[in-house]
């Protein structure tokens, strides 16, 4: 779990020694006694948060799982955050035996694990995470101790050389299709299942079948923190981006071999990822005098928020949807807490469409649900309860910082470990709640089971459906049939669905009348069950039925199940009118082009789209690369004529160029496009072009050059300029290098930095760059690095020669903590925003937006401009000392030969999806892919620092701190 994104870096000796602090500066931070905890908080009115057990009934609580008895399994990481090796982890259980709503009882089921994460209930034991290891422990004797401890998979976090005690598995939760599903985080690994597969989950969830132990990965993971909501989409989180959307299982990736969906994993928050947050307690004393020393430069480490500790989501975990019965009004909201703040934030969930958007509530706009005036509250995970309330882990610790990044001398005043001994569990429920008498799920029979699938309470479905599935009692498939055929139970006929799969009982015959009358929610899990069936024709006729005015949600599942369909006419047809429905929903138009896997006669079915008034551009232009990139001769004829036929528009230049080479010469429409290359601005505004300039590429050299000549030194906005210098450079004639060289002296930052890569990367072009910079007409000092590792990179003598004239031998190269050394005095000048501004540009703009500005690879730098001069610094001189697992570089060998280096996106059975500098992406093929590297290496080159003086680092970090 990430609770601070300040964590755990090593500088290494970036400064002179340490100052000695005044111990009357670090007072400590005392402990509140159980007896006032309640007081040093404020809540949202009308709610309230109850204690339901404290110290030294609980510590370091961290995950919790509710078993059929309404017993509680606590993970206790007292090992948090150095001592793995003591093994102090535990599993506590906790009781309540009169229901007043407060545990009296707690035993230690478990001991000696070394960090625990996670835990879920299952067949009288529980499933617990502890990195590299699932155990399944269960109490056989009755004395309250685990009896049974069983490995059941095992390779989490494997080929790490370290663990990071912030990034290990977590989450697990209990998902609709009576799978667990967990959270992998950055830790990754390589897990073997009982049936001796091996699968790699780098980047990806996971889940397993609790009886069979069949391992999955399954869609793109975040940090710590996941969730299901009542219709079974998932939710997580990361440290700094607290509220992302998972759009889609990943079965349904990789069906197409000519198309891949959009990323899965989409943040969903209307104030941002790193959204503000109103903390109420004060910043710790060893902190402002840390946070002192940073600024002056005295010690290593980051200054946070420019000298602000707080303010903003650093540290987001543990997002959970409330699916309770107690909180009116409340149900379906996500909450998060912030365990470095101290609070708990809520957002509503609405959705536009498919996707959802995650608001503030209009009475949270300037506080949280929840905070506390208690340095030591830290918040981590939650759990919707059987009484209906949400239950809180509170770590409840003095300090939750990451040792490392405390200095030295001050750690000699503070006690990391204070608080191990401590920790609470609350309760926020409504105003003077008290917690119903109800009969757990363990003390009832199989019928009465079923009838709790339809419970307003979402830990009572989940319970009754986890009984069913462990039990495998085929006497209740008649009680669960008749549930599944009731309409009104809503929820209920969902999980009667899914228990009837689990019991192995589902027949199509279960499915038809959901499909054909059920309520969207119903209608969206029975197209996914109905995926077993899709070689029935009845099932097949159900699923792609029209539905006048479908949700959109209902859409989107039709589209995505249409993957697993084979082709059918009744699929086709459902596709185009999907597409005609949507109104442009970005997702549902993925889905439709995903499912065009099989032998769906595309040419036809564009004609028929074409006509179709509702259908937007972005969606005809994907559907016809599709066409494209299938490239058969039928198909491709058929959407050229619609094409052909209508009037030369930006529209229909973009659904040439969409075809690509398969759309072979079409004089014409290339002409045209031509000349609205030499149109004045009045007549074809910039954003007209974009498309001309890719069509007319066609025409030649001869043609086509001097037209993207003209609008390169004609145009005034950048975009376009830059978009026809890219163009001309694709050109290999001689005159291409004299002429971009001409475009130098006029041309706009953007401009100069495809002109320099256009030279320096085609062998025959770099003499004239050489010429140019040995003139002086083109400074040396204005080259980006890249530019300059190219040039060195020259083989040939003679060039090698005069590359070191203009930039000197290459000298041995600095250490990256003595390049870091250099530059510190940087720290201590006052820098010129502007100036900064330029050195963006040059430097940092092909990877870094900076607002507006820039081309995203890297984070944005408005995100990371809290870190402070000095953490910005190091970050800049030495990218590798501190990578996050999605900036790490690969090296992606093609089959062609040829080698493309970027961040690894998404992947699927069919695509790769690479992300480059200046915003693109690449989209490869799996056929294409002859193998993938990492060297663990920051996608940040080192050297980007060459040449800066300590007062242009001084005017880039003032730039940043400034956006």
């Amino acid at each position: 779990m990430k609770f601070l994104c300040v964590g755990v870096v090593t500088y290494g000796v970036l400064c002179a020694a340490e100052p000695k602090p005044d111990p009357m500066e670090l007072p400590r931070i005392p402990h509140t006694p159980v007896a006032k905890a309640r007081e040093t908080f404020e809540v949202k009115p009308g709610f309230d948060l109850q204690l339901a057990a404290a110290e030294p009934l609980v510590a370091d609580p961290i995950a919790m799982s509710f078993d059929a008895h309404g017993r509680l399994y606590v993970v206790e990481m007292i090992g948090y955050s150095e001592r793995r090796e003591a093994n102090a982890g535990r599993i506590r259980r906790l009781e309540d035996a009169d229901g007043d709503g407060r545990f009296e009882k707690s035993v230690v089921f478990a001991d000696g694990l070394a960090w625990p994460t996670a835990v879920i209930c299952y067949n009288g034991g529980v499933f617990v995470g502890v990195t590299p290891k699932i155990l399944f422990l269960k109490d056989i004797t009755g004395d309250g101790k685990a009896d049974v401890n069983r490995t059941v998979l095992e390779g989490f976090g494997t080929g790490r050389s370290r663990l990071n005690v912030q990034a290990m598995f977590n989450s697990f939760r209990w998902g609709l299709d009576n799978r667990i599903h967990g959270c992998t985080s950055y830790m990754g690994g390589s897990v073997k299942d009982a049936a001796g597969n091996t699968v790699s989950l780098s980047g990806r969830n996971f889940s397993f079948d609790p009886r069979t132990l069949q391992l999955r990965g399954e869609d793109s993971t975040a940090q710590h923190g996941m969730s299901f909501d009542d219709a079974g989409r998932k939710f997580t989180c990361s440290n700094s981006s607290h509220l992302q959307a998972l759009m889609y299982p990943s079965r349904y990736a990789g069906r197409n071999p000519h198309y891949a969906l959009p990323s899965q994993r989409v943040g969903i928050a209307a104030d941002g990822a790193a959204a503000e947050v109103f903390r109420l307690s004060p910043d710790e004393p060893w902190r402002i005098v840390r946070t002192r020393w940073r600024i002056a430069g005295q010690v290593r480490g980051p200054v946070e928020g420019g000298g602000r500790v707080s303010g903003y989501f650093t540290a987001a975990t543990g997002i959970t949807i409330y699916r309770g019965d107690a909180m009116k009004g409340l149900r379906g909201n996500a909450f998060i807490a912030d365990a470095g703040s101290n609070l708990i934030h809520r957002k509503e969930l609405r959705y536009l469409g498919v996707q959802p958007i995650g608001e503030r509530p209009d009475d949270e706009r300037k506080a949280e649900f929840m905070a506390s005036r208690d340095n030591w509250f830290r918040p981590v995970q939650f759990a919707n309860a059987p009484d209906g309330s949400l239950f809180v882990a509170d770590m409840y610790r003095e300090t939750i910082e990451h040792p490392w990044s405390i200095p030295e001398s001050i750690k000699q005043h503070l006690d990391l470990n204070s608080g191990n001994d401590r920790g609470r569990i609350w309760r926020i429920a409504p105003k003077d709640f008290k917690p119903p008498k109800r009969a757990m799920p363990a003390t009832l029979k199989g019928p009465q089971l079923v009838q709790l699938l339809a419970h307003p309470n979402g830990w009572h479905r989940d319970t009754a459906a986890r009984l069913i599935f462990e039990q495998q009692d085929r006497s209740l498939i008649p009680v669960l049939e008749k549930l599944a055929a009731n309409s009104a139970a809503l929820l209920g006929q969902i999980h009667s669905l899914w228990a009837l799969q689990g019991l192995g009982a589902l027949k199509a015959d279960h499915l038809l009348p959901v499909l054909g009358k059920g309520t969207a929610p119903a209608r969206v899990q029975a197209m996914q069950l109905a995926e077993q069936f899709a070689k029935d024709p009845r099932v097949v006729r159900a699923v792609f039925a029209r539905v006048d005015n479908p949700s959109h949600d209902v859409l989107y599942q039709q589209a995505l199940t249409a993957s697993v369909f084979p082709s059918s006419e009744e699929k086709s047809i459902a596709l185009v009118t999907a597409l005609g429905q949507a109104k442009g929903d970005r997702w549902i138009e993925a889905a439709v082009t995903n499912a065009l896997n099989g032998d769906e006669e595309l040419g036809d079915l564009f004609v028929a789209m074409h006509g179709a008034p509702r259908v937007s551009h972005a969606a005809r232009v994907e559907f016809l690369k599709l066409i494209g990139r299938r490239n058969r001769p039928g198909e491709v004829a058929k959407a050229v004529l619609a094409v052909a036929r209508r009037e030369p528009t930006r529209e229909t230049i973009d659904w040439v160029n969409a075809l690509g080479p398969a759309a072979g010469s079409l004089p014409a429409l290339e002409k045209e496009a031509l000349r609205w290359l030499t149109l004045p601005a009045k007549e074809k505004p910039d954003t007209e072009l974009f498309p001309a300039l890719t069509l007319a590429w066609r025409r030649g050299f001869a043609e086509s050059g001097p037209a993207y000549l003209h609008v390169a030194r004609e145009r005034t906005a950048e975009p376009v300029r830059v978009a026809a210098v890219q163009a001309y450079a694709k050109f290999t004639n001689p005159p291409v290098a004299p002429n971009l060289v001409a475009l130098w002296a006029k041309g706009t930052p953007g401009m100069r930095r495809e002109i320099e890569a256009a030279l320096a990367t085609r062998d025959e072009r770099v003499p004239v760059l050489l010429d140019e910079l040995e003139k002086g007409a083109i400074r040396k000092d204005t080259l980006s690095p890249n530019t300059i590792a190219a040039l060195r990179r020259q083989s040939a003598a003679a060039m090698v020669k005069r590359v070191n004239k203009l930039f000197g031998a290459p000298a041995k190269a600095k250490t990256r903590a003595q390049a870091v050394q250099d530059l510190l005095p940087a720290l201590k000048l006052k820098g010129d925003a502007a100036a900064g501004q330029v050195i963006y540009t040059q430097r940092c703009a092909l990877c870094h937006r900076a607002g507006k500005a820039g081309h995203v690879l890297g984070p944005d730098l408005v995100s990371v401009k809290a870190n402070g001069p000095e953490k910005l610094l190091s970050s800049i001189v030495d990218p590798n000392r501190e990578v996050a697992a999605n900036y790490v570089a690969y090296d992606v060998a093609l089959r062609d030969g040829g080698t493309q280096t970027g961040l690894l996106g998404d992947e699927t059975l069919t695509h790769v999806r690479i992300k480059l500098p200046l915003g693109k992406e690449l989209l490869l093929p799996r056929t294409q892919v002859k193998g993938m590297r990492s060297g663990g290496k920051s996608i940040m080159p080192e050297g980007l620092e060459a040449g800066l003086t300590p007062q242009q680092m001084a005017d880039l970090l003032a730039f940043i701190a400034g956006l």
